[in-house]
């Protein structure tokens, strides 16, 4: 684990869709350094994990808030009971989301479409809005939001438009708010995980699809977890508005390639500026 050079004192890391799937295993590989707030919709698979760590006897404290992100409202609640039992926030996973429906775009049912923009997107919104409050007055934080395959995926990605186009649109938001937030001290970024075997996973890719065997979530650890808590220490402070892959993107790599992170569009789904992108002038 990579330690916190400047404080002893635990950091306070909320964790949503924490109950099942990569949430859970990000949970379990936070536990022992971490304190943290777990959120999910099903209070009795939150009771379960929080069972689980206590007969770890884990030297953390560990609470939970069953919540719909989608719901503004508990959100608030949410944050407000966190604020409540911890001194300080300073990390947000945004880990939780939804396919949405999949199909044809003339086919979709379009409430279903809709829930995925409410969950991977303006549910991510509310808890970052919530977790800025208390992060601009400690003047540091670190946002991290799971953007998955819904920004990184390549062209068998098709019928999931729904899915894909909410992750897009919190990585433009991740962008945006890396430069408002940076005055702050605060880095936001989005990180792709990889392909791993859940529920989700299962909701968006079907049999037929050609595709890499998923792993197993017991790697979650060794990547995606290595990734997001160097993301989350001093070594990557100033690194921010960036979408990263868990898969290729190593803590080594990103060290040794530090300064492009920090001073150019690198890392990033941008194209059109004048330094990736260059338009003759017809003569």
């Amino acid at each position: 684990m990579i330690k916190d050079e400047h404080s002893m004192i635990k950091k306070t890391v909320i964790i949503t869709g924490a109950s099942r799937g990569i949430g859970k295993e990000l949970a379990c590989f936070f536990s022992s350094h971490f304190n943290l707030a777990l959120v999910a919709r099903s209070e009795n698979e939150l009771i379960k994990l929080k069972d689980y760590f206590d007969s770890k006897q884990k030297n953390t404290r560990i609470i939970y808030y069953a919540a719909d992100i989608s719901n503004q409202s508990q959100v608030e609640n949410m944050f407000a009971y966190f604020k409540k039992n911890f001194n300080s926030i300073d990390v947000l996973i945004n880990n939780a989301g939804v396919a949405g429906d999949v199909g044809p775009i003339d086919k979709l049912e379009l409430s279903n479409y809709m829930r995925a923009m409410d969950v991977n997107f303006y549910g991510s919104l509310y808890c970052i809005i919530e977790a800025v409050k208390t992060m601009k007055k400690a003047q540091s934080g670190k946002i991290i939001n799971i953007c998955g395959a819904g920004v990184g995926w390549d062209s068998k990605a098709i019928n999931k438009s729904a899915y894909i186009s909410s992750k897009y649109a919190l990585y433009g938001l991740t962008e945006s708010l890396s430069r408002e937030l940076k005055q702050f001290n605060i880095d936001i970024n989005c990180v792709s995980p990889g392909s791993y075997d859940t529920n989700l996973r299962n909701s968006l890719v079907s049999h037929e699809q050609n595709l890499n065997a998923p792993q197993e979530l017991s790697a979650v650890g060794e990547t995606l977890g290595a990734l997001i808590e160097f993301l989350i220490s001093n070594k990557s402070n100033d690194i921010t508005g960036k979408i990263l892959s868990a898969i290729y993107d190593t803590p080594d790599k990103l060290l040794n390639d530090i300064d492009n992170l920090k001073n150019t569009s690198d890392y990033t789904i941008r194209k059109i500026d004048k330094i990736n992108y260059f338009r003759k002038k017809h003569e």
